[in-house]
């Protein structure tokens, strides 16, 4: 391994940082939620079940980008989410990036 010493102000470091000059990586800006949405994935193949329909807890950074990627990757409707100031339900599903929008 050929690594270098990083001397400077690396606040942003693993956050949704550019490229350059702090080194942060492609994808990192949706890695955590890409992550949830794979587990949800597993989990529902492990319990033969179907993922349909999905709920959001925490309808911040991760929760956005999860919920826009559970749609994308495995077809799911969000009916449900919430935030620090309230939720949202509606059986018939929740445009996210509409919510994202107006949130």
């Amino acid at each position: 391994m050929n690594s270098k010493p990083f001397y400077g102000d690396a606040s942003q470091m693993f956050l949704q940082t550019s490229l350059c000059p702090l080194g942060g990586s492609e994808g990192r800006r949706d890695a955590t939620s890409r992550g949830g949405v794979f587990a949800v994935r597993e989990a529902c193949h492990y319990l033969n079940l179907e993922p349909k329909t999905f709920a959001v807890q925490g309808f911040c950074n991760a929760g956005q980008r999860a919920a826009l990627l559970h749609e994308e990757l495995l077809g799911g409707k969000l009916i449900a989410a919430n935030d620090s100031r309230g939720g949202v339900y509606d059986h018939q599903g929740i445009d996210a990036k509409l919510w994202l929008c107006t949130n």
